[in-house]
């Protein structure tokens, strides 16, 4: 439906006192109560998320398969694919001398002074 929320979609409603309970009645989603908020084809996207009544809702992790929370996948989530470390692993190489790594890395983080900063 997008990457914003619906309040700021529709910032002219009273959205800190509307809540999805307000548009689910024991049968389902109340698409004509719905249509009232948000247009009609965003009021049958709506409709067509299901929600199991009487539930007590619950949190799930999507970066693991079975939905929980493990410090393993975290960890995974915010190490991968990053710029950085595909640096970190050319200065620190097996093959360049430490002296060498040592030295760019303190090039890389600004810490040699220069007279011009390329």
């Amino acid at each position: 439906m997008g990457e914003t929320t619906l309040a700021d979609q529709f910032p002219q409603l009273p959205h800190s006192s509307i809540q999805v309970h307000d548009f689910f009645d024991d049968i389902g989603w109340n698409i004509v109560r719905l249509n009232q908020i948000v247009p009609l084809t965003m009021a049958e996207q709506i409709g067509s998320i299901p929600i199991t009544p009487h539930v007590d809702d619950q949190i799930v992790w999507t970066d693991t398969s079975d939905g929980r929370f493990v410090t393993k996948s975290a960890w995974q989530l915010v190490r991968t694919g990053s710029t950085i470390q595909a640096v970190y692993r050319m200065i620190w190489s097996s093959i360049i001398p430490t002296t060498v790594s040592f030295f760019c890395w303190r090039l890389w983080q600004g810490l040699i002074p220069v007279d011009v900063v390329i």
